[in-house]
């Protein structure tokens, strides 16, 4: 969505810093009560059926996890000078890429650790040798 809109979230981010969201409140609200809801629930879900940490609140969580992709296009000109690309930003392929990264990121944020089977550990030759 961000991608076919580049100018939205520069937008959104004028919205609130320079009205305190009075213009976009109503669509905020609406966010509140619709994806933000369901997305908390789903954590919760998760957090209960083990799969993800207990450790978590739910709504920062959700906050921490959507706020990741909007930011990069706000700061697409720091973002671009920051990956080499001039303040042009990173190419449209980039930040799907970017987007792809950010849910895999929230994902093993989330996630519950699990203990891993121990690792054959490689042979230390020094010690053996002693």
């Amino acid at each position: 969505v961000m991608a076919s809109r580049p100018s939205m979230p520069r937008l959104l981010a004028r919205e609130l810093i320079d009205h305190h969201a009075e213009h976009a409140s109503e669509q905020i609200t609406h966010l509140a009560a619709t994806l933000f809801t369901r997305l908390c629930d789903l954590i919760r879900a998760g957090q209960e059926g083990g799969i993800f940490r207990r450790d978590l609140d739910p709504r920062f969580a959700a906050l921490s996890t959507v706020s990741l992709v909007p930011y990069a296009h706000i700061a697409r000109p720091a973002v671009g000078l920051l990956l080499g690309r001039g303040v042009d930003g990173p190419t449209d392929e980039e930040m799907r890429a970017y987007g792809r990264h950010a849910a895999e990121f929230a994902l093993s944020a989330l996630l519950a650790h699990r203990p891993r089977p121990e690792a054959t550990e490689p042979a230390n030759t020094e010690e053996e040798g002693r």
